[in-house]
């Protein structure tokens, strides 16, 4: 809906506003068309006792939602998953009033595109839609760098939603307003897209802005009213002609073809008032969005296996803690212990070298999805962490429905004591080169393959570990750009070993 542009704090008061300002999301005029018509559709076929039936019945509607993560070609640039989280469920809140709630259908899934990354815009909107997950809304998140607007998607069997990682930061309405679009809502000032209505301020506007922006919205409501065919086609959203991003209330001097000032909701979630001035749907679009739900056959889905809320919550961490010094042999394992949090279905555990004091993350060490409610453990290689340095690490409850926990909750611990001798136990002197080794990996996070890209000599070996110390996979490099098939390996984290560097390989 919304892209958020910071200003500074002494700038306010020059500007005259101190409310967060936004830019317009992806969905114009034809796209808006398009949904309005779905509506309408809708609205002239729908049955009549089946949408009374899920109106009145005081269940709540669930919805499954897969949510995909896209970075660039080298799996960099992902959003915060903890940011995403806090956006889905704040969502959430605003579709709670109608009874409609969405849950997350793990596990998140990883989208490895440069183009996407770029410019959702304009890169292969075929290529999105095949990755849609069936029976469950598709929710995209990425940075699009050159064109930063969030959208629904209506082409190549679109009906899929993209949001900004800018605008996943904890606050709802831009991922509710764009989901008001898929579940047919338009914009309330539908016909003024490409329009600024400021031109005809003081005035009286016309009655038909020609072709598909087509007749204005009156004010009235009585006799001689069109709001079921004008505007959005809801008579319970006053008519409103702002197609731009505006404080509110609204203090422009507008008015319909009758001369009549409008008075527009500036409170609505399709609008584009500023984030803290939406807050609500009207009851008619309420209705809009139950007919839709029955049109998808999205009616009847399972609820989720926890409905616990988990916001707030916190695994209590048990070890390490408050800058234990753990004596790392080289090969031997380290553990982290936790509290089991009720109505958790799994756990997600990060692990960061940081600096002494804790507080700025140098280097992602472990990032893990633990899908088990009854883990209170997680042990993974002493290969992982250098001697002597500060770590740092989170583990954060979540489910599929109320994922909203705190993701900030940090322990610390040091490493000292590496034991070279255990050198023995694992890293054999004859893969170590007297070549310094530099490479890079890419595409990480992988899918089916990645390359290992490197100066040193063919005939180097290159070792392959998982967490737990296991050698996986080993073998000459036979080349400078090197292919590994991970097809059927497990997902998780990999240690890369060549010669004396080491690096981490994620697998989807």
């Amino acid at each position: 809906m919304k892209n958020l542009i910071l200003v500074s704090a002494f700038l306010l008061p020059l500007l005259g506003f101190s409310q967060e300002i936004h830019n317009k999301c992806g969905v114009g005029l034809e796209e808006g068309y398009m949904i309005k018509q779905r509506m309408l559709d809708n609205r002239a076929n729908v049955d009549v006792s089946q949408f009374e039936n899920l109106k009145n019945r005081s269940a709540v509607t669930y919805i499954p939602v897969t949510i995909h993560f896209i970075g660039d070609d080298n799996g960099e640039g992902y959003g915060n998953y903890g940011d995403v989280f806090a956006t889905f469920c704040a969502m959430n809140e605003l579709y709670l009033p109608q009874n409609v709630q969405f849950y997350i259908k793990f596990p998140l899934r990883y989208v490895n595109s440069q183009d996407h990354h770029e410019d959702m815009f304009s890169a292969s909107q075929q290529y999105i839609a095949n990755l849609k997950v069936d029976n469950t809304l598709n929710i995209f998140t990425g940075k699009s760098t050159l064109n930063p607007y969030a959208s629904f998607y209506t082409s190549w069997g679109g009906d899929w939603l993209f949001l900004l990682t800018a605008q996943a930061q904890g606050e709802g309405t831009t991922l509710a307003h764009e989901l008001g679009h898929l579940l047919t809502l338009p914009h309330p000032f539908y016909g003024w897209e490409d329009i600024d209505a400021r031109d005809y301020e003081g005035g009286p506007s016309p009655s038909d802005l020609g072709g598909w922006n087509g007749e204005v919205e009156k004010f009235t409501r009585g006799t001689g009213k069109n709001c079921y065919s004008a505007g959005d086609g809801f008579c319970d959203t006053p008519a409103d002609y702002i197609s731009f991003i505006a404080p509110c209330p609204m203090t422009y001097d507008l008015r319909d073809p009758s001369d009549i000032s409008i008075d527009p909701d500036e409170n609505n979630i399709m609008s584009y008032y500023y984030d803290e001035c939406v807050t609500t749907f009207s009851q008619e679009q309420q209705d809009a969005i139950m007919i839709d739900i029955i049109d998808r056959q999205w009616d009847n889905f399972s609820a989720p296996a926890s409905l616990t809320d988990l916001a707030g919550t916190v695994a209590t961490q048990i070890g390490p803690i408050n800058n234990n010094i753990i004596p790392i042999p080289l090969y031997n394992d380290v553990t982290l212990t936790w509290d089991a949090v009720a109505g958790a279905e799994g756990y997600y555990l990060i692990v960061e070298r940081t600096y002494s004091f804790g507080v700025v993350q140098l280097e992602i060490i472990i990032e893990e999805f633990i899908m088990d409610p009854n883990a209170i453990s997680y042990s993974f290689s002493g290969t992982l962490l250098i001697e002597p340095e500060y770590y740092r690490w989170s583990v954060t409850p979540i489910n599929e429905y109320k994922p909203c926990a705190e993701f900030d909750t940090y322990e610390q611990f040091t490493t000292t004591g590496i034991d070279s001798s255990a050198a023995e136990t694992g890293l054999r002197s004859d893969l170590i080169s007297e070549e310094s080794n530099n490479f890079e990996i890419y595409p990480n996070p992988a899918r089916d393959m990645f390359i290992i890209s490197t100066d040193a000599k063919t005939d180097n070996l290159v070792v392959i570990y998982n967490t737990v110390g296991q050698i996986i996979f080993e073998s000459p490099i036979i080349s400078r750009k090197y292919e590994v098939n991970v097809t059927n390996w497990t997902p998780g984290v990999y240690i890369i070993e060549l010669g004396t560097k080491k690096q981490r390989v994620v697998v989807n």
